[in-house]
């Protein structure tokens, strides 16, 4: 196997160097053209990361309903972990967020390698269901954010 580190984190330099040294406009418009490659990209990691362990979903069984239940779990308190200690240190909102999503976005990519490339394909499972769990809790947070700003940024027709 190749060693290719340093190809592979070529498109985050990438990705941080006009997101620094380019205008404000120009991020928000690449952004917003660049969003529906980036969604294919994470669908594309899931299904690849997904793909080994598939004939183990074959045997849909309680055991396996428990073990995705305790990943969701576990990735959702993650989640919430974040957000409480942004309240608990009186941090702002936009710092509390990124408190939440730091604690919450692990990059358990690497436990997914290894899991799959040492152990045998059961052991990977946790894993991949996290990494699913992750980016669907982050989403749908994401979206709940986004819904609440824009609702207390409307002006109130019955306010006193």
């Amino acid at each position: 196997m190749e060693n290719n580190g340093f190809k592979s984190i070529i498109p985050s330099l990438f990705g941080m160097f006009i997101n620094q040294f380019t205008k404000k406009e120009i991020t928000e418009k690449l952004s917003t053209m660049l969003s529906p490659f980036s969604k294919l990209g994470i669908g594309a990691v899931v299904a690849i990361n997904s793909s080994s362990i598939a004939p183990y979903f074959k045997g849909f069984d309680a055991q396996l309903i428990k073990i995705m239940a305790v990943v969701f779990v576990l990735s959702l308190m993650a989640y919430a972990i974040g957000w409480i200690c942004g309240l608990l240190l009186k941090q702002d909102q936009s710092t509390t967020i990124s408190l939440m999503y730091n604690n919450g976005m692990r990059n358990i990519s690497t436990g997914a390698v290894i899991a799959i490339a040492y152990f045998p394909g059961p052991v990977a499972i946790p894993v991949i269901a996290g990494i699913l769990f992750q980016q669907i809790l982050a989403s749908m947070i994401g979206s709940i954010i986004e819904k609440k700003q824009q609702l207390s940024k409307k002006p109130q027709v019955f306010s006193r």
